[in-house]
């Protein structure tokens, strides 16, 4: 999901969610992931820096698997250092180019009178 604010300022926020998973021994785990953006554009929106950041409140993804038998049990957690920050520079060279055609439905027009 993005905002744009006035003056070229864009917020981008996006979430990932993957729920957990039954197996035939046990039980697969959930995990949740979430990054934040923001980014200014200038030079008539040529240019662009921005700043990013990946599970900012979270050193880690906590992960726990469960597998569950007739002969064996195991419980394990896995922490995941998933935390991330950074910046961005972005330049768009060359033109931007423009139809100067403009798309005209005149054979429908012929079609329905007849011609």
């Amino acid at each position: 999901m993005n905002y744009q604010f006035p003056k070229d300022f864009i917020v981008e926020v996006f979430g990932n969610y993957n729920s957990a998973a039954r197996n035939i021994q046990g039980k697969n785990p959930q995990s949740i992931t979430y990054s934040i953006a923001a980014r200014k554009q200038f030079w008539n929106k040529k240019a662009s820096i921005g700043i990013t950041t990946t599970n900012p409140f979270n050193k880690y993804i906590k992960q726990v698997t469960t597998v569950d038998t007739n002969d064996y049990n195991s419980y394990s957690v896995r922490q995941l250092p998933l935390r991330s920050f950074g910046i961005s520079f972005s330049y768009k060279f060359g033109k931007d180019f423009k139809k100067d055609k403009d798309i005209s439905n005149d054979y429908l027009n012929e079609a329905s009178q007849g011609s």
